[in-house]
């Protein structure tokens, strides 16, 4: 997906899983293989690779095939069939919302460096409740409401926090017991069997 140039980068790598609709995406200033699949790679080395991954008809695609298939026998790959929007209505519509939603940042602020904004797009992309599944992606990947602070968040940054003494003017910090960390080893086998089971479904 092309950009208006920002300090170099020229298009952003956009992935989305098919059922939750979770996003991923990246800014790269060259569209190459190498940029896409390490994109790639290293999602798939956190979440774990799908059963089927689709790409659209892009050249940059057809070097990475066989990475990824060497890596992952299993991952089955297809491509989406030119200027067909049935069989790449999911990618096309992922990329509208993504586009627009850039456009409205850099609109709102002012500004052209759409890089700094990438993130909080897509975080907030994946925050919002889907009309098909009834609840944000966030909440569908790791099984708990996404934390949208915006106003904390704000804060922190304008004060240039990056460090925990320095929040404690901010928000309350709560010391976690031994006893607590156990409680919750819990909750972190809940999210690896989560990312099991979206390994399984459509990317």
């Amino acid at each position: 997906m092309a950009q208006a140039k920002d300090n170099g980068y020229r298009y952003i790598v956009h992935m989305r899983d098919h059922f939750t609709k979770f996003s991923w995406a990246t800014a790269i200033k060259q569209k190459t293989a190498e940029n896409v699949s390490n994109f790639i790679y290293n999602i798939f080395l956190m979440f774990g690779p799908p059963t089927i991954l689709q790409c659209d008809n892009g050249r940059e695609f057809t070097g990475i095939m066989t990475k990824l298939e060497d890596l992952w026998p299993k991952l089955k790959i297809i491509h989406g069939r030119p200027r067909h929007p049935q069989s790449q209505g999911l990618i096309e519509r992922g990329n509208a919302i993504l586009k627009k939603k850039i456009g409205k940042w850099m609109a709102t602020h002012r500004r052209t460096d759409w890089t700094s904004a990438l993130g909080h797009v897509v975080y907030t992309m994946n925050c919002e409740v889907c009309r098909t599944t009834k609840t944000s992606p966030y909440e569908l990947v790791f099984a708990v409401s996404p934390f949208k602070d915006k106003d904390l968040v704000d804060k922190l940054s304008k004060a240039g926090v990056i460090e925990e003494a320095e929040a404690e003017g901010f928000v309350e910090i709560e010391n976690v017991t031994d006893e607590e960390i156990e409680e919750n080893e819990g909750m972190l086998l809940m999210l690896v069997l989560i990312s099991k089971i979206i390994g399984k479904i459509v990317c």
